[in-house]
């Protein structure tokens, strides 16, 4: 039976491996952000903490609670740690503050909305549990949209390649038109031309 008074171990519990993985997180957190394992590392950060939110109802003993909150802890310092540098890399250095601070902005509506929303689920069905099960929603959603980060990116890269090879092969072909042009008729002067 877990007991109110082992609150403060559970938070104790949650905040030492975010604060160690912000500034340990991930390994080698100089990696180009482009990187797939980069990309992987945010992707596994939102899934986990979706995973142990779900897993928090699912926890009747003490032990169990604290490992949930270690590892939810150190996968939320980990995605502390790579917010920046995924924000640099989606919109460039010009960007890079005014997005941190829209995603920080969005990171507040469900944490200011969502302990009154738990409060009234609790106060309907009895229990948290509902709660947590769709406080763990939300994350893995973004998980799996981060997952399409790439694919996205690539099929930008491949029409930005294609537009520029047509606009290339337009240039050769009204350059090529020109010369066929300048080499046959000579071409009358406009009238209306100073020069």
């Amino acid at each position: 039976m877990l007991h109110l008074h082992h609150g403060s171990h559970c938070i104790r519990a949650g905040g030492l491996p975010e604060r160690v993985a912000g500034h340990r997180l991930p390994p080698g957190h100089d990696v180009r952000p482009h990187d797939r394992r980069f990309m992987s590392s945010a992707v596994s950060s939102f899934l986990v903490i979706g995973l142990m939110s779900m897993m928090i109802p699912l926890c009747h003993v003490f032990g169990g609670l604290i490992a949930v909150c270690l590892l939810m802890g150190l996968f939320d310092g980990c995605f502390i740690c790579i917010m920046a540098p995924i924000a640099f890399e989606l919109v460039g250095s010009q960007n890079v503050s005014q997005a941190i601070g829209f995603l920080l902005g969005m990171m507040s509506v469900p944490m200011t909305v969502g302990p009154p929303i738990a409060g009234f689920l609790r106060d309907r069905l009895g229990s948290y549990d509902v709660a947590f099960y769709l406080a763990g929603i939300p994350p893995i959603i973004g998980g799996a949209v981060l997952c399409l980060i790439p694919w996205v990116e690539a099929r930008r890269k491949r029409k930005e390649a294609q537009t520029a090879a047509d606009t290339t092969e337009k240039m050769l072909e009204s350059k090529s038109g020109a010369r066929d042009g300048a080499d046959g008729e000579v071409k009358a002067e406009d009238p209306e031309s100073v020069i």
